[in-house]
């Protein structure tokens, strides 16, 4: 990955605590699109079965980008939901688009 950082990330926090509590992220999902532009939601499905709670499964309330950064520390899934992936829009021209302007990878906007 990148630079270990002296203390935990929020992120490795969270990962950190539902490792201590025994839960288990089974996975994340964007689930909607919100009423402002480009502001859509998140749920973490959590599974926690320890000493102190019997099996339960669990969804949290979550930003997009915090939950696809806890799937990736987590190693869990990451799903979009069909009827948010329908609505998106397909950028593939624009980026194509971006990497002939600049066709030098290494430079600004430049894309693989």
């Amino acid at each position: 990955m990148g630079q270990k950082m002296p203390r935990p990330m929020t992120h490795d926090l969270t990962a950190n605590i539902l490792t201590a509590f025994q839960a288990e992220m089974k996975g994340a999902c964007i689930v909607s699109k919100g009423e402002e532009e480009g502001i859509y939601k998140a749920r973490l499905i959590v599974e926690v079965c320890n000493d102190v709670m019997s099996r339960q499964i669990v969804e949290v309330d979550s930003r997009p980008g915090d939950a696809l950064a806890l799937a990736i520390r987590m190693n869990a899934p990451f799903y979009i939901k069909k009827s948010v992936w329908d609505e998106m829009e397909d950028v593939s021209l624009l980026l194509r688009d971006l990497k002939e302007a600049n066709p030098d990878e290494n430079s600004p906007g430049g894309f693989a």
